[in-house]
């Protein structure tokens, strides 16, 4: 499960090392989570690997028993990375609108569902509006976390948690250098 800002892109570099690319299913949006229950059913038992940007309400659609991991960020320095992505990715949809914002502004203007508490929204598999996350939506994702969690990692440990991933996942610890890193703020 690929929260943005976290590690991921990274991440499904090392994926791609590790599994052949005819088994992992790269999610970027919701055309992809759409596409994949069209999928045929023999492709869809042939995949090892399915990451990507999505929420629990869809792992548990998967109707394969996946193991479930993840990156977490500190929170401040993730909606920092959030900005500075944004600023430089002219085709982002809200490059213009911060362009006249500070830091400071952008994470206090509730535009955008990643950042008004996108870990939250992404664990509990709920869409609630910007601005209506409550005791229940953290509740849920708390809960989703310890029960379908299998691993997870902190961007600030990078190398340690693809350590632990590698382990538990059995990945070719050859193929998997930390020194190549995506996205980095």
């Amino acid at each position: 499960m690929h929260m943005s800002k976290s590690g991921g892109s990274s991440i499904r570099q090392f994926l791609k090392k590790q599994y052949d690319a005819n088994r992992i299913y790269q999610i970027n949006g919701r055309k992809d989570i759409e596409a994949f229950q069209y999928l045929d059913s023999k492709k869809k038992e042939k995949l090892e690997v399915v990451a990507g940007h999505f929420g629990m309400g869809f792992y548990r659609k998967l109707g394969k028993n996946y193991q479930l991991f993840t990156m977490l960020r500190n929170p401040v320095e993730r909606i920092m990375s959030h900005y500075y992505y944004v600023n430089r990715t002219p085709v982002h949809e809200f490059h213009k609108l911060i362009q006249s914002m500070s830091l400071i502004e952008y994470a206090l203007y509730n535009h955008d569902k990643d950042i008004d508490n996108g870990y939250v929204r992404q664990l509990s598999g709920i869409d609630f509006p910007i601005g209506q996350c409550s005791e229940k939506h953290l509740e849920t994702a708390k809960t989703n976390f310890s029960k379908y969690i299998s691993a997870y990692g902190l961007t600030e440990y990078f190398d340690e948690s693809i350590e632990k991933f590698a382990s538990n996942f059995g990945w070719n610890k050859e193929l998997i250098n930390t020194e190549i890193r995506m996205n980095v703020t």
